[in-house]
């Protein structure tokens, strides 16, 4: 199992911290950590909002799916390395995100083509939404 890492987010409108716990999460891990309010943050978990921004959920893989496990693109064969930091100069995240949205059942997706894990897609109870 892959190390505990903390991770400040700003989903405390949105949810209770204590419906976190023992949950099954997206994270994008290779952010370079920020301290974000005197705390070192080593992450960043996706969540899907409603298009008027007033309702934000989770997104959620598929039970069984191992801890850590790196997702895919369906259909895609990765070539290459990932990079362990991305660099926040390059705004490599930033030019993602505009692109990364559930379908209208609920699946994640990036540029239309669904986020994988080995048991299945990464969903979410919001459709047509938008990924951060």
């Amino acid at each position: 199992m892959p190390n505990p890492r903390t991770i400040v987010s700003g989903l405390a409108p949105f949810m209770q911290k204590e419906s976190l716990l023992n949950k099954l999460v997206v994270v994008v891990s290779n952010l370079k950590p920020s301290r974000f309010r005197g705390v070192l943050s080593q992450g960043m978990l996706l969540a899907t909002s409603s298009k008027d921004g007033k309702v934000v959920r989770l997104l959620s893989p598929p039970e069984g799916t191992k801890v850590g496990e790196r997702l895919a693109l369906e259909g895609v064969e990765w070539q290459g390395e990932v990079d362990p930091v991305l660099r926040p100069k390059q705004k490599v995240f930033e030019s993602v995100a505009p692109f990364l949205k559930t379908n209208e059942q609920g699946i994640a997706t990036y540029k239309n083509i669904k986020l994988m894990t080995e048991k299945g897609p990464i969903i979410c109870e919001i459709k047509d939404g938008q990924i951060s």
